[in-house]
Protein backbone atom coordinates (compact mmCIF):
# COMPACT_ATOMS: atom_id res chain seq x y z
CA UNK A 1 0.00 0.00 0.00
CA UNK A 2 1.15 3.46 -0.66
CA UNK A 3 1.95 5.88 1.67
CA UNK A 4 -1.06 8.07 0.11
CA UNK A 5 -3.85 4.87 0.34
CA UNK A 6 -1.99 4.48 3.88
CA UNK A 7 -2.71 8.52 5.09
CA UNK A 8 -6.31 8.24 2.54
CA UNK A 9 -7.15 5.27 5.18
CA UNK A 10 -6.37 6.84 8.51
CA UNK A 11 -7.82 10.18 7.74
CA UNK A 12 -11.29 11.47 8.84
CA UNK A 13 -12.68 13.95 7.26
CA UNK A 14 -16.49 14.57 7.56
CA UNK A 15 -18.42 13.23 4.65
CA UNK A 16 -20.44 16.43 4.01
CA UNK A 17 -20.11 20.31 5.17
CA UNK A 18 -18.05 23.01 4.11
CA UNK A 19 -14.40 22.72 5.20
CA UNK A 20 -11.93 25.47 5.88
CA UNK A 21 -8.09 24.20 6.60
CA UNK A 22 -5.98 26.19 8.70
CA UNK A 23 -2.91 26.47 6.78
CA UNK A 24 0.40 27.39 7.24
CA UNK A 25 2.08 25.89 4.05
CA UNK A 26 4.38 23.62 6.43
CA UNK A 27 4.61 19.85 5.61
CA UNK A 28 1.79 18.48 7.76
CA UNK A 29 -0.65 21.54 6.42
CA UNK A 30 0.35 20.84 2.79
CA UNK A 31 -0.32 17.22 2.66
CA UNK A 32 -3.81 17.51 4.48
CA UNK A 33 -4.14 20.22 1.47
CA UNK A 34 -3.22 17.67 -1.12
CA UNK A 35 -6.16 15.08 0.21
CA UNK A 36 -9.23 17.34 0.89
CA UNK A 37 -12.21 17.40 -1.12
CA UNK A 38 -11.55 20.54 -3.43
CA UNK A 39 -15.31 21.11 -4.35
CA UNK A 40 -16.32 21.85 -0.72
CA UNK A 41 -12.88 23.25 1.05
CA UNK A 42 -11.12 26.55 1.54
CA UNK A 43 -7.42 27.41 2.96
CA UNK A 44 -6.96 30.23 5.17
CA UNK A 45 -3.14 31.49 5.89
CA UNK A 46 -2.80 33.47 9.25
CA UNK A 47 0.21 35.87 8.94
CA UNK A 48 1.38 36.45 12.25
CA UNK A 49 3.96 39.07 11.16
CA UNK A 50 6.02 37.49 14.17
CA UNK A 51 9.05 36.88 11.79
CA UNK A 52 11.24 38.42 9.12
CA UNK A 53 9.52 39.84 5.71
CA UNK A 54 11.62 37.53 3.84
CA UNK A 55 10.79 34.51 5.57
CA UNK A 56 6.78 35.26 5.64
CA UNK A 57 7.10 36.61 1.81
CA UNK A 58 8.64 33.60 0.91
CA UNK A 59 6.17 31.07 2.91
CA UNK A 60 2.99 32.92 1.26
CA UNK A 61 4.44 32.80 -1.58
CA UNK A 62 4.65 28.89 -1.49
CA UNK A 63 0.98 28.72 0.13
CA UNK A 64 -0.13 30.66 -2.87
CA UNK A 65 1.41 28.19 -5.35
CA UNK A 66 0.29 24.70 -2.96
CA UNK A 67 -3.27 26.63 -3.11
CA UNK A 68 -3.25 27.18 -6.84
CA UNK A 69 -1.71 23.10 -7.92
CA UNK A 70 -4.35 21.63 -5.73
CA UNK A 71 -7.63 23.97 -6.98
CA UNK A 72 -8.61 25.34 -3.57
CA UNK A 73 -9.08 28.48 -2.21
CA UNK A 74 -7.34 30.99 -0.10
CA UNK A 75 -7.87 33.50 1.66
CA UNK A 76 -4.79 35.41 3.77
CA UNK A 77 -5.08 37.42 6.50
CA UNK A 78 -2.41 39.54 8.00
CA UNK A 79 -1.94 41.19 11.55
CA UNK A 80 0.17 44.13 12.09
CA UNK A 81 3.39 43.76 13.82
CA UNK A 82 3.85 43.74 17.73
CA UNK A 83 0.12 43.04 17.24
CA UNK A 84 0.45 39.09 19.25
CA UNK A 85 3.07 40.82 21.46
CA UNK A 86 0.67 44.07 22.81
CA UNK A 87 -2.15 40.37 23.62
CA UNK A 88 0.47 38.69 24.99
CA UNK A 89 1.21 41.71 27.58
CA UNK A 90 -2.01 42.49 28.29
CA UNK A 91 -3.27 39.02 29.19
CA UNK A 92 0.12 38.26 30.81
CA UNK A 93 1.07 35.10 28.87
CA UNK A 94 3.44 33.72 25.98
CA UNK A 95 3.88 34.96 22.49
CA UNK A 96 2.76 31.51 21.59
CA UNK A 97 -0.63 31.23 23.32
CA UNK A 98 -1.11 34.63 22.38
CA UNK A 99 -0.67 33.64 18.72
CA UNK A 100 -3.16 30.19 19.22
CA UNK A 101 -5.73 31.99 21.02
CA UNK A 102 -5.80 34.87 18.07
CA UNK A 103 -5.48 32.24 15.16
CA UNK A 104 -8.19 30.39 16.56
CA UNK A 105 -10.55 33.55 16.88
CA UNK A 106 -9.93 34.08 13.28
CA UNK A 107 -10.69 30.62 12.31
CA UNK A 108 -14.01 30.07 14.16
CA UNK A 109 -15.54 33.80 12.63
CA UNK A 110 -15.36 32.52 9.59
CA UNK A 111 -18.31 30.71 7.32
CA UNK A 112 -17.32 26.99 7.67
CA UNK A 113 -19.17 23.88 8.43
CA UNK A 114 -15.84 22.20 10.07
CA UNK A 115 -12.00 24.00 10.38
CA UNK A 116 -9.29 21.32 10.04
CA UNK A 117 -5.82 21.59 11.69
CA UNK A 118 -3.50 19.51 10.29
CA UNK A 119 -2.09 17.76 13.88
CA UNK A 120 -0.88 14.28 13.44
CA UNK A 121 -0.14 11.35 16.13
CA UNK A 122 3.72 12.71 16.69
CA UNK A 123 2.49 16.01 17.70
CA UNK A 124 0.08 13.70 20.40
CA UNK A 125 3.53 12.36 21.37
CA UNK A 126 5.63 15.30 21.89
CA UNK A 127 2.67 16.79 23.93
CA UNK A 128 2.62 13.22 26.14
CA UNK A 129 6.17 13.70 26.69
CA UNK A 130 6.22 16.78 27.97
CA UNK A 131 3.38 16.34 30.38
CA UNK A 132 5.25 13.55 31.43
CA UNK A 133 8.66 15.53 31.95
CA UNK A 134 6.36 18.85 33.86
CA UNK A 135 4.80 16.05 36.02
CA UNK A 136 1.67 16.81 34.92
CA UNK A 137 -1.73 15.80 36.70
CA UNK A 138 -3.32 12.75 35.11
CA UNK A 139 -6.20 15.13 33.08
CA UNK A 140 -4.28 17.08 31.22
CA UNK A 141 -3.09 14.11 29.50
CA UNK A 142 -6.37 14.43 27.24
CA UNK A 143 -4.04 16.19 25.19
CA UNK A 144 -5.25 16.96 21.77
CA UNK A 145 -8.89 16.39 20.90
CA UNK A 146 -9.97 14.87 17.69
CA UNK A 147 -12.77 16.97 17.59
CA UNK A 148 -13.84 20.19 19.60
CA UNK A 149 -16.59 21.56 18.46
CA UNK A 150 -16.46 22.83 14.92
CA UNK A 151 -12.85 22.23 15.22
CA UNK A 152 -11.83 18.82 13.67
CA UNK A 153 -8.05 17.43 13.69
CA UNK A 154 -8.65 14.12 10.80
CA UNK A 155 -5.02 13.18 10.81
CA UNK A 156 -4.63 12.64 14.43
CA UNK A 157 -3.61 9.16 13.93
CA UNK A 158 -1.49 9.39 10.95
CA UNK A 159 2.69 9.03 11.84
CA UNK A 160 4.64 11.82 10.74
CA UNK A 161 7.30 9.20 8.73
CA UNK A 162 4.19 9.09 7.09
CA UNK A 163 3.54 12.61 5.65
CA UNK A 164 7.20 13.11 5.00
CA UNK A 165 7.40 10.20 2.64
CA UNK A 166 4.01 11.15 1.01
CA UNK A 167 5.57 14.20 0.57
CA UNK A 168 8.70 13.02 -0.80
CA UNK A 169 6.77 10.68 -3.48
CA UNK A 170 4.21 13.32 -4.35
CA UNK A 171 6.95 15.57 -4.61
CA UNK A 172 5.24 18.51 -2.61
CA UNK A 173 6.99 21.22 -1.83
CA UNK A 174 6.44 23.10 1.89
CA UNK A 175 7.82 25.80 4.04
CA UNK A 176 9.94 25.01 6.74
CA UNK A 177 9.15 27.67 9.61
CA UNK A 178 12.61 28.82 11.07
CA UNK A 179 11.65 28.83 15.05
CA UNK A 180 11.27 24.95 14.16
CA UNK A 181 15.37 24.80 14.80
CA UNK A 182 15.24 26.95 18.00
CA UNK A 183 15.96 24.54 21.30
CA UNK A 184 15.08 27.23 23.34
CA UNK A 185 11.26 25.69 22.88
CA UNK A 186 11.25 22.50 24.76
CA UNK A 187 8.91 20.47 21.91
CA UNK A 188 11.49 21.73 19.66
CA UNK A 189 13.43 19.95 21.98
CA UNK A 190 11.65 16.69 21.93
CA UNK A 191 10.44 16.57 18.58
CA UNK A 192 14.34 16.55 17.29
CA UNK A 193 16.12 14.52 20.15
CA UNK A 194 13.52 12.42 21.86
CA UNK A 195 10.79 11.55 18.91
CA UNK A 196 12.93 10.21 16.72
CA UNK A 197 13.50 7.28 18.63
CA UNK A 198 10.37 6.43 19.50
CA UNK A 199 8.23 3.94 17.26
CA UNK A 200 4.90 4.46 15.37
CA UNK A 201 3.51 1.48 17.43
CA UNK A 202 4.46 3.56 21.05
CA UNK A 203 3.25 7.03 19.68
CA UNK A 204 -0.14 5.20 19.19
CA UNK A 205 -0.30 3.75 22.61
CA UNK A 206 0.00 7.44 23.94
CA UNK A 207 -2.72 8.24 21.62
CA UNK A 208 -4.73 5.54 23.16
CA UNK A 209 -4.06 6.83 26.29
CA UNK A 210 -5.28 10.51 25.21
CA UNK A 211 -8.33 9.31 24.27
CA UNK A 212 -9.38 6.63 26.90
CA UNK A 213 -8.61 10.24 29.46
CA UNK A 214 -10.54 12.29 27.33
CA UNK A 215 -13.93 10.02 27.52
CA UNK A 216 -13.18 9.43 31.41
CA UNK A 217 -13.73 13.37 31.46
CA UNK A 218 -16.85 13.11 29.12
CA UNK A 219 -18.64 10.61 31.68
CA UNK A 220 -17.40 12.46 34.65
CA UNK A 221 -19.46 14.53 37.08
CA UNK A 222 -19.56 18.18 35.99
CA UNK A 223 -19.27 21.29 39.03
CA UNK A 224 -21.82 23.81 37.89
CA UNK A 225 -20.80 27.18 38.90
CA UNK A 226 -22.22 30.64 38.75
CA UNK A 227 -20.46 33.47 37.79
CA UNK A 228 -20.89 37.34 37.66
CA UNK A 229 -17.97 39.61 39.46
CA UNK A 230 -16.87 36.31 41.02
CA UNK A 231 -17.96 33.27 40.64
CA UNK A 232 -19.60 30.24 43.10
CA UNK A 233 -20.15 26.74 43.24
CA UNK A 234 -21.05 24.17 46.34
CA UNK A 235 -18.16 22.93 48.38
CA UNK A 236 -20.15 19.07 48.93
CA UNK A 237 -20.15 19.15 44.97
CA UNK A 238 -16.71 20.70 44.58
CA UNK A 239 -15.43 17.55 46.61
CA UNK A 240 -17.84 14.62 45.19
CA UNK A 241 -15.73 15.40 41.65
CA UNK A 242 -13.36 13.03 40.38
CA UNK A 243 -9.54 13.60 40.19
CA UNK A 244 -9.50 16.45 37.49
CA UNK A 245 -11.45 18.61 39.61
CA UNK A 246 -8.14 21.09 39.69
CA UNK A 247 -8.66 21.16 35.98
CA UNK A 248 -12.20 22.27 35.62
CA UNK A 249 -11.02 24.65 38.73
CA UNK A 250 -8.26 25.84 36.31
CA UNK A 251 -9.94 26.31 33.31
CA UNK A 252 -13.27 28.06 35.11
CA UNK A 253 -11.06 30.58 36.92
CA UNK A 254 -8.96 31.48 33.75
CA UNK A 255 -11.93 32.47 31.69
CA UNK A 256 -13.84 34.25 34.25
CA UNK A 257 -11.30 36.26 35.69
CA UNK A 258 -9.46 38.61 33.12
CA UNK A 259 -6.59 39.38 34.86
CA UNK A 260 -3.97 36.61 33.85
CA UNK A 261 -3.87 32.76 34.11
CA UNK A 262 -3.71 31.61 37.92
CA UNK A 263 -0.62 29.12 38.22
CA UNK A 264 -1.09 25.79 38.38
CA UNK A 265 0.29 25.94 41.82
CA UNK A 266 -2.17 27.92 43.10
CA UNK A 267 -5.10 25.73 41.84
CA UNK A 268 -3.80 23.16 44.34
CA UNK A 269 -3.51 25.21 47.17
CA UNK A 270 -6.90 26.26 46.62
CA UNK A 271 -8.29 22.92 46.18
CA UNK A 272 -6.70 21.98 49.57
CA UNK A 273 -7.93 24.85 51.25
CA UNK A 274 -11.53 24.03 50.39
CA UNK A 275 -11.08 20.28 51.42
CA UNK A 276 -9.72 21.88 54.68
CA UNK A 277 -12.59 23.89 54.72
CA UNK A 278 -10.56 26.93 54.72
CA UNK A 279 -13.35 29.94 55.22
CA UNK A 280 -10.92 32.72 54.08
CA UNK A 281 -7.75 32.76 51.91
CA UNK A 282 -5.77 35.04 49.84
CA UNK A 283 -4.10 33.17 46.90
CA UNK A 284 -2.09 35.75 44.25
CA UNK A 285 -4.34 38.58 43.64
CA UNK A 286 -7.59 36.39 43.98
CA UNK A 287 -9.50 35.50 47.36
CA UNK A 288 -11.42 32.85 48.67
CA UNK A 289 -14.34 33.01 50.89
CA UNK A 290 -16.58 30.28 51.76
CA UNK A 291 -19.82 30.74 53.55
CA UNK A 292 -23.00 28.35 54.33
CA UNK A 293 -21.58 25.32 51.97
CA UNK A 294 -20.96 27.89 48.93
CA UNK A 295 -17.52 28.55 47.84
CA UNK A 296 -16.94 32.26 46.43
CA UNK A 297 -13.98 33.24 44.17
CA UNK A 298 -13.06 36.55 43.54
CA UNK A 299 -10.12 38.84 42.38
CA UNK A 300 -9.37 42.14 44.57
CA UNK A 301 -12.47 43.94 44.94
CA UNK A 302 -10.21 47.14 45.99
CA UNK A 303 -9.29 47.60 42.43
CA UNK A 304 -13.00 48.40 41.25
CA UNK A 305 -13.71 52.08 41.44
CA UNK A 306 -16.29 53.95 39.13
CA UNK A 307 -17.28 57.75 39.70
CA UNK A 308 -19.97 59.10 37.17
CA UNK A 309 -21.69 62.84 37.15
CA UNK A 310 -25.36 63.87 37.12
CA UNK A 311 -24.57 64.61 33.45
CA UNK A 312 -23.21 61.46 31.80
CA UNK A 313 -23.89 58.67 32.61
CA UNK A 314 -23.27 55.26 31.12
CA UNK A 315 -25.65 52.57 31.11
CA UNK A 316 -23.19 49.45 29.43
CA UNK A 317 -21.95 48.28 32.39
CA UNK A 318 -23.73 46.46 35.95
CA UNK A 319 -26.36 47.27 37.34
CA UNK A 320 -26.78 48.07 41.06
CA UNK A 321 -29.90 48.29 43.81
CA UNK A 322 -30.51 47.74 47.14
CA UNK A 323 -31.77 44.20 48.58
CA UNK A 324 -33.40 44.95 51.64
CA UNK A 325 -34.83 42.15 53.45
CA UNK A 326 -38.46 42.42 54.11
CA UNK A 327 -38.81 44.51 50.92
CA UNK A 328 -41.47 42.82 48.21
CA UNK A 329 -38.66 45.15 45.46
CA UNK A 330 -35.41 46.36 45.63
CA UNK A 331 -34.86 49.38 46.73
CA UNK A 332 -33.31 51.35 44.01
CA UNK A 333 -31.94 55.28 44.14
CA UNK A 334 -33.55 58.21 42.35
CA UNK A 335 -30.79 60.11 40.36
CA UNK A 336 -31.82 63.30 41.07
CA UNK A 337 -31.06 62.78 44.89
CA UNK A 338 -27.46 62.06 44.55
CA UNK A 339 -25.31 65.16 45.10
CA UNK A 340 -22.62 64.39 42.08
CA UNK A 341 -19.92 63.77 42.05
CA UNK A 342 -20.20 60.29 42.99
CA UNK A 343 -18.47 56.73 42.75
CA UNK A 344 -19.46 53.14 43.45
CA UNK A 345 -16.54 51.77 45.04
CA UNK A 346 -14.97 48.92 47.64
CA UNK A 347 -15.22 49.57 51.23
CA UNK A 348 -12.22 51.54 53.09
CA UNK A 349 -11.84 51.07 56.90
CA UNK A 350 -13.23 54.33 58.17
CA UNK A 351 -16.26 54.52 56.09
CA UNK A 352 -19.98 54.98 57.73
CA UNK A 353 -23.43 54.83 56.46
CA UNK A 354 -26.65 56.33 58.44
CA UNK A 355 -29.04 53.95 58.44
CA UNK A 356 -32.36 54.00 59.89
CA UNK A 357 -31.23 51.87 63.34
CA UNK A 358 -28.18 54.49 63.86
CA UNK A 359 -24.51 55.44 62.47
CA UNK A 360 -22.81 51.66 61.40
CA UNK A 361 -19.61 51.38 60.07
CA UNK A 362 -18.91 49.18 57.08
CA UNK A 363 -16.55 47.37 58.59
CA UNK A 364 -18.38 46.34 61.20
CA UNK A 365 -21.67 45.84 59.30
CA UNK A 366 -19.27 43.36 57.09
CA UNK A 367 -18.37 41.09 60.14
CA UNK A 368 -21.39 41.07 61.39
CA UNK A 369 -22.40 39.82 57.71
CA UNK A 370 -19.51 37.60 57.82
CA UNK A 371 -18.26 38.45 54.58
CA UNK A 372 -14.73 40.15 53.45
CA UNK A 373 -15.05 43.05 51.82
CA UNK A 374 -18.17 44.95 49.73
CA UNK A 375 -18.81 47.67 47.77
CA UNK A 376 -20.94 51.42 48.64
CA UNK A 377 -22.11 53.91 47.10
CA UNK A 378 -20.63 57.03 47.68
CA UNK A 379 -21.60 61.26 47.30
CA UNK A 380 -20.78 64.45 48.10
CA UNK A 381 -22.51 63.95 51.24
CA UNK A 382 -21.06 60.50 52.22
CA UNK A 383 -22.44 56.89 51.82
CA UNK A 384 -25.43 56.13 50.30
CA UNK A 385 -25.79 52.34 50.01
CA UNK A 386 -23.62 49.63 51.23
CA UNK A 387 -23.99 46.49 48.84
CA UNK A 388 -23.39 43.16 50.39
CA UNK A 389 -25.68 41.06 48.76
CA UNK A 390 -23.00 39.37 46.23
CA UNK A 391 -21.15 37.53 49.24
CA UNK A 392 -24.60 36.52 51.42
CA UNK A 393 -24.59 39.39 53.28
CA UNK A 394 -27.41 42.12 52.83
CA UNK A 395 -27.07 45.63 51.11
CA UNK A 396 -28.57 48.49 52.67
CA UNK A 397 -29.37 51.98 52.20
CA UNK A 398 -29.05 55.31 54.19
CA UNK A 399 -31.56 56.76 56.20
CA UNK A 400 -32.30 59.93 54.35
CA UNK A 401 -32.51 58.18 51.07
CA UNK A 402 -34.76 55.33 52.51
CA UNK A 403 -36.88 58.02 53.98
CA UNK A 404 -37.73 59.86 51.05
CA UNK A 405 -39.87 57.00 49.17
CA UNK A 406 -41.32 57.98 46.14
CA UNK A 407 -40.09 57.04 42.51
CA UNK A 408 -37.17 55.01 42.62
CA UNK A 409 -35.18 54.62 39.57
CA UNK A 410 -32.43 51.69 38.83
CA UNK A 411 -28.46 52.97 38.99
CA UNK A 412 -27.22 51.29 36.04
CA UNK A 413 -22.94 51.60 35.77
Amino acid sequence: MSSREQILSMLDIPEKGSLLLAFSSGSDSAALLSLLPKDRSRALYINHALRSDEELEREINTAVSLCKRFSVPLKIVSLNKGEIAFIAHQEGTSIEAAARKMRYQILLNEDADYILTAHHLDDVAETFIMRVLSSSPIYSFSLIDKERGRIIRPMLSVPKRLINEYLKNENIEYSEDSTNKDFSYKRNYIRQMIIPFISDEEKSVMLTISLNIQQMKKRSRKIEYRDALFFTFSRDEYLKAPAWRREELFFCINRRLKKGLLPRNEIKRFDAAIEADVKKGKFSSYNLFMKRGTVFFYSELRSIVYPFTGESMDTKYFRLCVKEEGMKEDLVINLQDIAYPAAVRTSRVFDEIELVDGKKKIKDLEREYGIPSSFVLEDRNGIIAFFSSFLSGRDRIAKSFKAKGGKYVTITL
